[in-house]
């Protein structure tokens, strides 16, 4: 299990320590330049993301961790939302607080970008994922659509990539986007033809077509 968090080139921890030791003294370690704390058998990992124009790829060191350089994060800090979150925290106690979320354009740039962009991973959850952001937007999907074409007049770094993906990689079904979110979600061939179309229909939607 993974979790992205965007921080700002300038960001600093404070006097009193940096990001990575304050992270380190509620037992997460680094390992292969992430961080990462066990959970019984599960890991999870803190992954770091920030922009740095006009660079589109590589690494920064922010208040002492490892944080990719991703197009768009800035806008994604710029314009989110937050999320009521209720758990129990690291020292088991449990919480109630607000989470702030990049918004549904950015995100669907960060997404798109993720899979099909300079940096893109081309993981199949990513392209599932743009599927399950649209399709379960709390809006609804039209809404989280127009929220993306907007994103184009924001002056946002990462929409140009994100439309390049959109064209390469998801306007039709038999695309790399659609075959690997289908084969990621299901193991029925009746349901991996239906997801692969549904995710290219709405990566036509995206496109505006």
């Amino acid at each position: 299990m993974d979790v992205d968090f965007g921080i700002a080139l300038g960001t600093f921890g404070g006097h009193y320590g940096t990001i990575k030791s304050d992270l380190e003294g509620l037992s997460f370690k680094t390992e292969n330049q992430r961080l990462v704390r066990k959970f019984g058998n599960m890991n999870l990992y803190l992954d770091f993301l920030t922009e740095d124009p006009p660079s589109v790829t590589g690494t920064r060191v922010v208040d002492d961790v490892q944080a990719g350089v991703v197009l768009g994060l800035n806008r994604a800090l710029e314009c989110r939302r937050m999320i009521p979150v209720k758990g129990r925290d690291l020292y088991g106690a449990e919480q109630k607080c607000q989470v702030a979320v990049a918004d549904i354009g950015p995100m669907l740039v960060l997404k798109l970008n993720a899979f099909g962009g300079p940096t893109g991973r081309r993981h199949p959850k990513d392209a599932y994922d743009i599927l399950l952001a649209v399709t379960g937007f709390v809006d609804g999907p039209q809404a989280a659509i127009a929220a993306f074409r907007a994103e184009g007049e924001t002056g946002n770094t990462g929409h140009a990539s994100a439309m390049a993906a959109l064209r390469n990689d998801f306007s039709d079904p038999r695309q790399d986007g659609p075959i690997r979110a289908s084969a990621f979600s299901s193991n029925s061939a009746e349901e991996q033809k239906r997801i692969a179309q549904d995710l290219a229909t709405i990566g036509k939607l995206l496109l505006g077509e």
